[in-house]
């Protein structure tokens, strides 16, 4: 018979899998982030577009957006704030505009942070926040003679689901090794008696 102190640990490992699959049914996208930040020169305007996405799950949301750090560059310019993301949808974009004030200088940084929480109705009419996520824009003031409107190189996008998604992939073959080792020992012990 199987330890139930290792059962019950196993369970645990489950049970917090589960929960993490459960709170990551909905994200952002961003194109930018610490190794490849947004570039822009002194006096430069710009409209960053991230992207909300429901993929997980099968029920519909809506996110309200709120512009935790402005950084003193950044507004939020979409008239309403209210995103409604129905399930599968991985395209419903936030438009954020960056201005750089043209007195910074090359080397200057920024970084930008939009919160998005998710509302769901309760009972009657009563709105109630159910969960939310964040996600940061890097950005670093480059000198004026760079051209910053050349195409980027297609790089993959830095997504909230693809980090949560990893650590659920390495839960799952932690707890497969893990029962295999104690069912060997078993084994082990039951043939040595």
């Amino acid at each position: 018979m199987i330890n139930t102190k290792y059962t019950k640990i196993g369970l645990l490992f489950l049970f917090g899998i589960l929960a993490i699959s459960y709170a990551s049914a909905s994200g952002v996208v961003t194109p930018y982030w610490a190794s490849d930040p947004l570039t822009m020169t002194p006096g430069e305007s710009k409209t960053v577009a991230l992207t909300l996405q429901n993929m997980v799950g099968n029920e519909d949301i809506t996110l309200i957006a709120n512009l935790t750090n402005n950084a003193g560059v950044a507004t939020l310019i979409d008239k309403n704030l209210n995103y409604f993301v129905p399930f599968g949808k991985d395209d419903v974009p936030v438009n954020v505009k960056i201005d750089i004030p043209s007195n910074a200088k090359a080397g200057d940084s920024y970084t930008v942070t939009v919160s998005f929480q998710q509302i769901a109705s309760g009972s009657g009419q009563m709105v109630q926040v159910a969960s939310g996520f964040t996600t940061n824009i890097p950005i670093v003031v480059i000198s004026q003679g760079v051209n910053t409107s050349a195409t980027p190189k297609e790089q993959p996008k830095e997504t909230t689901n693809t980090a949560i998604w990893l650590i659920i992939a390495i839960l799952i073959v932690v707890i497969i090794i893990f029962f295999l080792v104690m069912k060997a020992k078993k084994q082990v012990k039951k043939q040595s008696q």
